[in-house]
């Protein structure tokens, strides 16, 4: 009896675990990926999560290691060796054994150092790398950033998309059931209902297309994030960016220089600055090299009493000067000249590169004023919109007008809600655009 109850306890306590296993543990997961985001979140979650940022860390790091490690060019190299031979020779076309002391072990060191003068302007442009790296880095990220807010903020505007689609097919539905029954009770023509199906039906494909449009922009969004594209996410926040001002010669004056992009020019024509000075010294400069080896032997080792040891230490300094470098058109002398033009080359770059940088936050800028014009008209439209609605279903209420008309101002209501939505998010967009262009945040 006793051990029947334990065995119905053992299964109860079995069934249990199953029970948690297949229906409290998936909850519980499906409850831990629904993640409810706002902006500052996404941008969070995308810089620490995002795969590309992640090998560009191990790259900086990589650069890093080399910085800190350039000094182990003043290092000698440095190489051990041991052998063990034996000694044979032919007498009457038989080997035999040379001597009485057949075996005999060595073991040597060896160390050498060339030492040159353009050594130190290798640390100087292991450093630049690794700054290069950096802004690379650095732009990377303000990349990403910008990409996530604007897709966050995407998103944002299918989702309202979404709504306004869903409610004007409400609108429709109700609108074709008033229809239907006024035709049932001779009030409406079989043409007017017709119509108002119509327009039920065209708005359905439409609201299945933004669902797709806003699924496909949802797992680009996780991936950026380093979500797997089943994970739940939902999104906080609205479309209501502050419009603003700016002067565009300000801007140009004092973020111009800050721009990763311009940074990395600069950068890359010191690099080539060291570089140059590198190759000079390595064609013009002589080479001085040091080197000790100690070689030590043992006769006999296998024989107690006979076994000698000899030693020998060996130093030398020697100085090589290349005279090659001396010859015009050798490839020294070019390598020099390519690397003048490479700067000439850098410098023309980074003059276009302010030019084009100019022109692109003018450009911005110009768009963002336009952009909120339009939308301060556009926000009159709905008002204006809104009016007309009002009175159109007014009309329709008192018996005075016509379904069609009714359809009509209620569908350039809509379009006017969703143009505003859309010029706002242009406007919000161009600004996620000028804050990557200036390298800086701004009040948006």
């Amino acid at each position: 009896m006793f051990y029947y109850g334990n065995k119905e306890l053992i299964m109860r306590g079995v069934l249990v675990f199953t029970i948690i296993v297949l229906f409290v543990f998936p909850a519980m997961k499906a409850d831990a990926e629904e993640i409810a985001l706002d902006v500052e979140t996404a941008v969070s979650l995308a810089l620490q999560n995002n795969l590309g940022l992640q090998t560009d860390r191990i790259d900086l790091e990589i650069k890093e290691r080399a910085k800190q490690t350039a000094w182990n060019e003043f290092l000698p190299s440095i190489d051990a060796g041991a052998g063990l031979t034996r000694s044979v020779v032919n007498q009457g076309g038989a080997s035999s054994v040379s001597g009485s002391t057949p075996w005999s072990v060595s073991a040597n060191i060896r160390t050498s150092l060339p030492l040159s003068l353009s050594g130190r302007y290798s640390i100087q442009d292991a450093k630049l790398s690794f700054d290069e790296e950096a802004i690379s880095l650095e732009d990377a990220e303000k990349q990403l950033v910008r990409d996530v807010k604007k897709a966050f903020f995407n998103l944002l505007l299918l989702t309202e998309k979404i709504r306004l689609t869903e409610q004007n097919i409400a609108t429709a539905q109700k609108r074709y059931d008033q229809a239907k029954t006024s035709y049932e009770y001779g009030l409406e023509s079989e043409l007017t209902l017709l119509g108002a199906l119509v327009t039920l039906e065209n708005l359905k494909p439409d609201l299945e297309r933004i669902r797709v449009t806003s699924e496909i922009a949802d797992m680009e969004l996780k991936q950026m994030l380093g979500f797997d594209s089943d994970s739940g996410l939902t999104f906080t926040g609205s479309i209501e960016p502050n419009i603003r001002t700016f002067d565009v010669e300000d801007l140009i004056e004092e973020h111009l220089e800050t721009r990763p992009d311009i940074a990395a020019i600069m950068k890359d024509i010191e690099a080539l600055e060291i570089q140059k000075k590198i190759t000079r010294l390595d064609v013009y400069t002589p080479l001085l090299s040091l080197s000790y080896s100690y070689v030590a032997g043992l006769n006999d080792p296998f024989q107690s009493g006979a076994a000698t040891v000899r030693g020998t230490n060996t130093f030398g300094i020697s100085l090589s000067y290349p005279i090659d470098g001396l010859i015009p058109g050798s490839s020294g002398n070019v390598d020099i000249k390519d690397m003048d033009d490479s700067i000439k080359k850098a410098q023309i770059e980074l003059a276009e590169a302010r030019q084009l940088a100019e022109i692109e936050i003018e450009s911005t800028v110009l768009r963002l004023d336009n952009s909120s014009k339009a939308s301060r008209a556009l926000e009159q439209n709905v008002i204006l919109a809104q009016k007309v609605y009002d009175l159109t279903e007014k009309e329709y209420s008192a018996g005075e007008g016509e379904l069609l008309k009714v359809e009509d101002a209620f569908d350039d209501l809509q379009k006017a809600k969703l143009s505003v939505l859309e010029e706002r998010y242009n406007y919000i967009s161009g600004l996620f655009d000028l804050e990557y262009e200036l390298n800086t945040e701004l009040d948006i």
